[in-house]
């Protein structure tokens, strides 16, 4: 049987330098191959299993100054409460805007993700726990029913206290809809009732203040629906929401709101460029000539998994790829030519995660043209994460930033470990050798256990997987019947014994492979 994750940790502990509260922020000097490639500081697998030893270990011995408690006075993982720390220091830490805050709807969506791909990468059930604790709060914590919007999950807390902060009395408009996906895949994984209703909560009440054009202002009174700030260009999030909600109920219930999102980005920020307002850090005034990328690289993302349906998705979603790295990627730099990408204009700094968000944008050219410099660049932003891991497990948002001065992000610790593991469902050859790893799913995981010679998961859906695997598989089982052998591309599964790979295509059902 695969060794639990606390014998994991214990093992890394013993080789890898861990666990000091003060340890200096090192940048080691750059690998390359010969052809001029980034190779990695340590593998990518290290790095994940690491940076996720600090998030659920190393948090007791280096955190200090985690005081605020939540109504119950319950101390929570830092990660509920702040969004920063120096040197360990969690209270007071950080420049004002950062102290004693944390942006939920976004960065606890995404920590949610990140423990869910764990989950599913490693069979560690702590890390589904911690998935539903964030959710479970979020939910408890939304904006009262009766109010104009309704039901949402705030964008700041600020001294455990919703709100806050630069939002002040506002929330944001675009940050619930990407918790509901959060809330979807946390529904599909635990077939908890409570997150479908939660998502279509916020779908409901999205829908309901969707303006005539088809957008939403960016910062709103919750209760009284007043606006604070008027634009913003994230609103892929609302049409994913309510593409996924038809798509899980098999209803048309969003798909008048969906058409509207979808045609009002189609014609505005994708023809003008003008990506912004994403940011709960950036006041009113900052933003005003700022722009962002967040969101171009997920419109970016969803125009290539759509290329299908209309065939001007793809050379739009180029010109959208163009406008990101001409505005803020960067190869000349100490760890070139891997791709390193600037979070916004406001905080033009080069950071791990922002990168690694970029590469899933590679990642599905490559898989929509086939153009190999696409997956070479896309390894590239892998190996470069790698240098941002820290002897004491953090990860560094990036060689340009002053941890002594704005600190250690909770959020790029878990967004590197997202990006790694989706980077390894692109390339899963350069998954971890003589591990059992499923890479990529095409359908939500609800149940996955590893054994030496074995893995066992369920799906909820008809799926295309990858996995890297330890052993030569002799038969796999859906249901209790066998699969047969085939291209991995119709349905049947596809071994490859030099790179050990597994490719399969199956209908939904618990899959055995031993």
């Amino acid at each position: 049987m695969k060794a639990s994750f606390i014998t994991l940790c214990l093992a890394l502990s013993l080789s890898a330098n861990t666990g000091y509260a003060q340890a200096k922020t090192v940048w080691a000097n750059p690998k390359h191959d010969e052809k001029g490639n980034l190779l990695p500081l340590q593998s990518c697998g290290e790095t994940i299993n690491r940076a996720m030893k600090f998030i659920l270990v190393d948090q007791a011995t280096w955190a200090k100054g985690n005081k605020i408690t939540d109504e119950d006075g319950k101390i929570r993982p830092p990660y509920f409460f702040y969004c920063v720390a120096i040197d360990g220091q969690l209270d007071g830490a950080g420049a004002p805007v950062s102290r004693n805050t944390n942006y939920p709807a976004f960065h606890h969506a995404f920590f949610i993700h990140a423990f869910l791909d764990y989950y599913v990468y490693s069979g560690d059930q702590e890390s589904l726990r911690r998935a539903d604790e964030l959710a479970v709060w979020n939910i408890s914590h939304s904006t009262p029913l009766g109010w104009k919007y309704g039901g949402l999950p705030y964008s700041t807390v600020h001294n455990g206290k919703m709100g806050g902060s630069v939002d002040a009395d506002a929330i944001m408009t675009d940050k619930p809809a990407i918790m509901a996906g959060a809330y979807l895949r946390l529904h599909r994984t635990t077939q908890k009732p409570g997150y479908l209703r939660a998502a279509e909560q916020i779908a409901d009440t999205l829908a309901r203040t969707q303006t005539p054009q088809g957008n939403w202002p960016f910062r709103v009174n919750p209760k009284t629906g007043e606006v604070r700030e008027e634009y913003t260009s994230s609103v892929i999030y609302a049409v994913e929401l309510f593409e996924q909600l038809d798509a899980l109920t098999k209803q048309k219930r969003y798909a008048e709101p969906r058409a509207k999102a979808l045609q009002w980005l189609l014609e505005g920020p994708v023809q003008t460029m003008n990506w912004n307002g994403m940011y709960e850090d950036v006041s009113k005034d900052m933003g005003r000539k700022n722009r962002t990328n967040w969101d171009c690289i997920d419109t970016a993302c969803y125009l290539v998994r759509h290329r299908a349906e209309n065939k001007s998705y793809l050379p739009l979603a180029m010109q959208l790829h163009d406008w990101v790295k001409k505005t803020f990627v960067d190869e000349e730099h100490r760890y070139g030519p891997a791709h390193a990408v600037r979070e916004q204009l406001v905080c033009n700094c080069r950071m791990a995660g922002h990168s690694g968000h970029w590469a899933s944008l590679l990642g599905s050219l490559y898989q929509a043209t086939g153009e190999e410099k696409y997956r070479t660049a896309q390894a590239n932003v892998a190996s470069l994460i790698t240098y941002h891991l820290q002897p004491d497990n953090r990860i560094s948002l990036g060689p340009e930033w002053n941890e002594s001065e704005f600190g250690y992000w909770y959020s790029g610790q878990f967004s590197c470990i997202h990006w790694l593991i989706d980077i390894f469902g692109h390339i899963p050859e350069t998954a971890p050798d003589g591990e059992n790893h499923l890479l990529r799913a095409g359908a939500v995981v609800q149940a996955i256990r590893y054994e030496s010679n074995k893995v066992a998961y369920t799906t909820d859906g008809s799926s295309s997987d990858v996995l890297k695997l330890s052993f030569r598989p002799d038969e796999i089982a859906v249901n209790g019947q066998p699969l047969a052998a085939g291209d991995g591309v119709a349905k049947g599964w596809r071994f490859d014994p030099k790179t050990k790979v597994l490719r399969l295509v199956h209908e939904a059902g618990k899959v055995v492979i031993h």
